[in-house]
């Protein structure tokens, strides 16, 4: 029995030993008479009752409590009520029901007894000393069985401690927002997603979190949600962190709604998946280098078969021709053996130089063919300039707000006529070059331009970084492996990459840099 005590108005007072009730009548003025009447009041009551002595011995009980504790009538007459209570719970009633009693001559809380089954039932109960049979004072208790409050109240707590074990300790960034984007609560793993702690969350807006440009598709969204078009919804979308870094995540609200449908507040859920939005865009990056270069040794199989054909064909004529001829300046001062006409000096020299004329026009032709064919492995594109480097920014978009990089544009030449995915390949390692290494002592600031001068294309991406000391690298610079600014996770290959790409067509590429002033890379297509 566990007892939760409460005091009651009704006033008891002792004076000279002689206990009087509320109505200031002595307990021993309480005839066994009206005392007997009590009970058949008692015995057909729905309510729960029983009597007992101040040693806690069951002098009455009625039906209805029997019966709530799956007893027979009289079974638990001159039980004492200690015998129904769990063993963890008797020393209380000992030391608080029992004595309170005796000192106060009532008391009211909850009990928890055991019904004959080993079920504990729990009782709201209240007692008080009602008078005296036999010269004993006699405790009446009325009770109200309120075991099923109990068990939902404890369900119901279990399931706040379930929720809010889950909550506190789940992978996922999870947060409670009211109708107004406001926070009302956020857990660990949101707070170390976002970088912001517990306490400058609750002081925010969920769309101050939001990038600025996934704004508006959150909120239509969330209006959708609040007319009741829809219940929940699942993006993509991009958060900003508290040190300005962009963090890509699987956005997921939820609604909680009032009984009268509008919203009490709503559950967001963000899984991170920045790593993977990385990973994703360097492989597409990765695989349209790869079906390019797989087009390009396709085309490559392609011209050595043409190569081979053109060899067997037009160089092994002349070739056999000179062979010949050689043979003859050897044996010239012997005669026929077959007494034949031989060739004279003269006419062997012209047939040399005939034939050396015809090898090395035949040379001259298939040399004109490879530089031909070399440029025309990969199909020429009429590309946007201006699309493919929005695009860039797009993938760089993480470091360029990280940085607080500034981007200026003058694109006069935008319809540039070549392959495109080594164009692309172009822009992107000149752009993500300059964002690498902008120097930490000022705003970052790129420019990118083109133009056109002599009839060719000129594309620039010039920035105020860290600069190259080019007296001391400037031979080294476009070759493989080399790295001029460590730290910076670099393996110096991306521009080794970008010069074989545009020589390939025919182009150039040069840098003017100097060292804690900036690059600009000049690439003349």
């Amino acid at each position: 029995m566990t007892l939760d005590i409460m005091h009651q108005d009704k006033k008891v007072t002792k004076k000279k030993d002689v206990v009087t009730t509320g109505a200031n009548r002595t307990l021993s003025e309480y005839s066994a008479k009206e005392f007997s009447t009590y009970r058949d009041i008692v015995e057909q009551s729905d309510a729960l009752m029983f009597s007992h002595d101040l040693t806690g011995k069951l002098l009455t009980i009625n039906p209805a409590a029997e019966s709530n504790l799956g007893y027979k009538s009289g079974e638990l007459t001159n039980e004492f009520l200690i015998s129904l209570v769990p063993d963890e719970h008797r020393f209380e009633f000992e030391q608080q029901y029992l004595a309170k009693i005796r000192n106060d001559h009532h008391a009211s809380g909850i009990m928890h007894i055991k019904s004959r089954s080993g079920k504990i039932r729990h009782w709201l109960f209240h007692s008080n000393i009602f008078g005296e049979v036999d010269s004993k004072p006699v405790v009446i208790c009325f009770a109200q069985d309120i075991s099923d409050r109990i068990e939902m109240e404890d369900a119901l707590q279990l399931s706040n401690e379930t929720f809010r074990s889950a909550f506190d300790h789940s992978g996922i960034g999870i947060a409670l927002i009211d109708p107004k984007g406001h926070f009302l609560d956020a857990n660990g793993a949101l707070s170390k997603f976002t970088g912001f702690s517990k306490k400058e969350l609750l002081k925010m807006n969920f769309l101050q979190l939001t990038h600025p440009e996934d704004n508006a598709a959150d909120q239509n969204l969330l209006h959708k949600m609040l007319i009741k078009v829809i219940s929940h919804y699942s993006i993509e979308k991009r958060y900003i962190s508290k040190d300005k870094k962009i963090l890509w995540a699987f956005h997921t609200v939820s609604k909680v709604a009032n009984v009268d449908g509008t919203p009490k507040f709503f559950i967001l859920q963000t899984v991170d998946i920045t790593k993977k939005k990385e990973l994703a865009d360097e492989l597409n990056r990765k695989n349209s280098e790869l079906e390019a270069t797989r087009r390009n040794l396709v085309s490559k199989i392609g011209q050595l078969e043409e190569l081979n054909y053109i060899i067997a064909h037009n160089l092994r004529g002349p070739a056999n021709n000179i062979k010949m001829l050689t043979e003859m300046l050897k044996h010239k001062d012997e005669p026929a053996k077959d007494g034949s006409f031989k060739l004279e000096m003269d006419e062997i020299v012209g047939f040399l130089d005939d034939g050396a004329n015809a090898l090395l026009s035949c040379l001259n032709t298939l040399m004109e063919m490879v530089q031909l064919t070399m440029n025309k492995s990969i199909p020429f594109d009429d590309c946007n300039a201006g699309n493919i480097v929005n695009e860039i920014l797009s993938q760089l978009n993480s470091t360029i707000y990280e940085k607080g990089a500034v981007i200026k544009t003058d694109l006069k030449v935008n319809i540039i006529r070549y392959p495109k995915v080594f164009l692309e390949s172009i822009f992107y390692n000149l752009i993500s070059n300059a964002l690498k290494y902008s120097s930490p002592e000022r705003t970052p600031e790129i420019i990118i331009t083109s133009k056109v001068e002599n009839g060719r294309t000129i594309v620039s991406v010039k920035d105020n970084g860290l600069g190259i000391n080019l007296d001391k690298h400037g031979k080294k610079i476009f070759k493989l492996n080399q790295v001029f600014h460590p730290g910076h996770d670099s393996k110096g290959v991306g521009l080794f990459i970008t010069k074989a790409q545009i020589e390939s067509y025919g182009g150039t590429i040069t840098v003017e840099s100097e060292e804690d002033m900036g690059s600009e890379f000049i690439v003349t297509l």
